[in-house]
């Protein structure tokens, strides 16, 4: 459990030292059916849904290496909705796609 109360962190800083106190480890097999779901100009600019299928691992490991979440032996299948939409001040057109919000739902994959 973190604690906010006792020091004044910025989120730049507790993120570093999250990485620091704990290995984020994915692996990535598949992905598959790959659908832009939908297509909007709204007030900031065009704005894409996007989902998609992956077949992955995911697990959280401490400083000392025990597992903490997650379990690198169990693959997932997760289902990603991403929203984009295109900056405007970029010029860049690939660089210019920011991700506005991310869902996942994760099940168990019986092989």
């Amino acid at each position: 459990m973190v604690d906010f109360r006792c020091k004044d962190i910025s989120p730049t800083r507790f993120n570093q030292r999250l990485f620091e106190m704990f290995q984020f480890s994915s692996q990535y097999f598949n992905y598959d059916d790959v659908v832009i779901n939908r297509g909007l100009i709204l007030f900031q600019g065009p704005v894409l849904v996007i989902t998609f299928l992956s077949q992955q691992i995911m697990s959280v490991r401490d400083a000392k290496g025990v597992v903490v979440e997650g379990d690198p032996e169990k693959v997932l299948r997760v289902m990603y909705v991403w929203v984009l939409c295109r900056d405007q001040t970029e010029l860049d057109p690939k660089a210019a796609w920011r991700l506005l919000e991310l869902s996942a739902n994760s099940t168990e994959q019986f092989l």
